[in-house]
């Protein structure tokens, strides 16, 4: 990666800790994949809150967390970076239902929308 590319996501990945420091329930990035590192940040930010990241990709991850409460631990995070194809009606009634799951448990929600792809 180049240190550019590196510098920037570092720089986004502070600001994503400070929302959560602050207590913030979701955070929606508006950044380009050409720009940003999306594995590189959620490993920097794992590294740094000390666990996990959960990871989704997929409109199915997403509903199978959304239908069961009791696998969401208070003060987890989950990062959601859609692949392309998704369908973007169910893709809003999907997330509505795990932010509002997620804020029940205390825990943090990041949505990246990749702005070359239409994210924005």
């Amino acid at each position: 990666m180049n240190s550019i590319k590196e510098i920037k996501t570092i720089a986004l990945a502070h600001g994503i800790l400070n929302d959560i420091r602050k207590g913030r329930n979701h955070n929606e990035v508006f950044a380009s994949s050409e720009r940003i590192d999306v594995d590189y940040l959620t490993k920097y930010l794992s590294g740094k809150l000390g666990k996990k990241i959960t990871t989704f990709k997929r409109l199915d991850g997403i509903l199978s967390y959304s239908k069961r409460k009791d696998q969401i631990v208070s003060g987890s995070v989950f990062f959601y970076a859609p692949e392309n194809d998704q369908d973007s009606e169910k893709e809003a009634q999907f997330l509505k239902m795990l932010t509002f799951k997620l804020a029940q448990s205390n825990s943090f929600f990041i949505h990246f929308k990749d702005q070359n792809k239409g994210g924005l």
